[in-house]
């Protein structure tokens, strides 16, 4: 199965932009509080 192969390299990225983007709310929150 080709789908197999594509979280593979992409699962990675997806956790760094996941957490950035997690950073940037917790950060705003923090700023209106």
């Amino acid at each position: 199965r080709r789908d197999d192969d594509v979280p593979i390299f992409l699962l990675k990225p997806i956790a760094e932009i996941r957490s950035f983007f997690k950073q940037k709310i917790e950060d705003a929150k923090n700023d209106v509080h």
